[in-house]
């Protein structure tokens, strides 16, 4: 009969005496499994995980005889089983080849609980052996169908450690990860998300069926999973080419997302697009006008970037853009202000004939508070004199009066432009 004492001497035996004496104290907390009472088996187990962390070898010693017990009848016995034969793998994964049939059984275990239990306890030969967890595939991509969503949360869990030591087998898992992605348990699409985040780290190439599920993502509640999605769909040039294909619309609703991360990528993609396909340029003109005032500089700082590669794909439009950076050179961010005098300066480049309207506004922000803006404005106003063959005496002297400028490097810098100037 088990009670605490008879516990406690049989423990002491494991892990006090020699091996034959262990052994056979060992076996007997084996049939001391098998109890009725759910609480004392409760007890041997713990007994059993205090053995496997101060005394492995001897677990491993009864290793026939954890085999025989995942036949028992019993499901509660094949479930420790089968949590033993993992620990086994943490311990020893050069078992591999004499568990691993073992394993193939009790995945198709009438319990679901042994089932779980499979799951769980491949872990000790993956973490070990990265090498063997090809071989475990089948079985886990066939457990990710079962009937019950806790072995399917079980395998959504594993195929995280799996993809941490093994990234090179990401993809074969992606159509499993997308199927348990779409699964119809919350608690398994749960931890399919955590799963997502792993296969963003890890995958180097996104599959057509992959893409537009990782950019429903991009409006998730979590601003963690919306700032891996991105920095994922940054790194594949396979988004860039989705939306290349007529897929423009999608980024509509990026570009009215509350999170500015998701509009400032929404317009980066945008710029790509328009690059790529010049003929969308007139299309898409006008989502740029709505973002002027957005309320992120940041995003407004992206759409200076987009204008200004603009005039570079077809020049007609320069004199749009042109309006479009004046009101943006007045932002009340310096770098707002900096990048959009920048943008002007490719604009310039061109189209050298709209420089005369840049020259006003370029005096202007010759006077800006901020440095940044006033090295701007005067390396693009430069460009401005240069592109002319002819400067005005009204020009001429505006730069005058601006000499006694109270900022020493822009009074320096408008010496030089009129001395080059003179010379022309």
């Amino acid at each position: 009969m088990l009670n605490n004492t008879v516990l406690k001497d049989t423990l002491d035996a494991v892990l006090n005496d020699n091996s034959k004496t262990a052994k056979n104290a060992l076996l007997k907390l084996f049939e001391f499994l098998k109890d009725k009472s759910r609480k004392k088996r409760k007890k041997v187990n713990e007994a059993l995980r205090k053995i496997l962390n101060e005394k492995p070898e001897i677990i491993e010693e009864a290793l026939p005889e954890i085999i025989e017990l995942s036949k028992d009848e019993k499901e509660f016995v094949r479930r420790t089983s089968a949590f033993l034969l993992g620990e086994l793998g943490k311990y020893n994964p050069e078992l591999f080849r004499e568990i691993f049939p073992i394993f193939k059984g009790l995945a198709n275990d009438k319990d679901w609980c042994v089932r779980t239990a499979i799951v769980n306890s491949l872990k000790g030969f993956i973490q070990n052996s990265p090498e063997v967890a090809r071989e475990f595939l089948p079985i886990l991509i066939e457990l990710a169908k079962d009937k019950d969503w806790r072995v399917r949360l079980s395998v959504a869990d594993e195929f995280n450690i799996i993809l941490e030591s093994s990234p090179e087998i990401t993809n074969e898992l992606i159509p499993t990860i997308i199927k348990l992605i779409k699964d119809d348990s919350k608690e398994v699409r749960k931890s399919s998300i955590k799963l997502l985040n792993v296969v963003l780290e890890k995958c180097q190439k996104l599959s057509d069926e992959l893409i537009p599920i990782i950019i429903k993502f991009i409006e998730h509640k979590s601003w963690q999973l919306r700032d891996k999605t991105i920095e994922t769909m940054r790194k594949s040039k396979d988004c860039e080419k989705y939306f290349q294909k007529g897929n423009l619309h999608v980024l509509k609703k990026f570009l009215m997302n509350k999170d500015w991360r998701v509009r400032d990528y929404g317009f980066e993609v945008l710029g790509k697009a328009l690059k790529a396909d010049p003929e969308t340029s007139s299309e898409q003109f006008l989502l740029l006008f709505n973002s002027l005032r957005d309320k992120d500089w940041r995003v407004r700082n992206r759409v200076i970037n987009v204008l200004s590669e603009i005039p570079n794909i077809d020049p007609r439009v320069s004199t749009e853009v042109l309006p479009l950076l004046f009101e943006l050179s007045k932002d009340k961010n310096f770098l707002v202000r900096a990048s959009a005098i920048e943008a002007l300066n490719k604009v310039l480049k061109a189209d050298p004939k709209v420089s005369k309207k840049v020259l006003h506004l370029l005096f202007k922000l010759l006077k800006d508070e901020s440095l940044l803006v006033r090295a701007s404005a005067i390396e693009a106003l430069d460009k401005v004199l240069k592109a002319n063959s002819r400067v005005s005496k009204d020009v001429f002297q505006i730069l005058i009066d601006l000499k006694p400028d109270k900022y020493e490097e822009t009074r320096n810098k408008i010496n030089t432009i009129l001395e080059n100037a003179s010379n022309l």
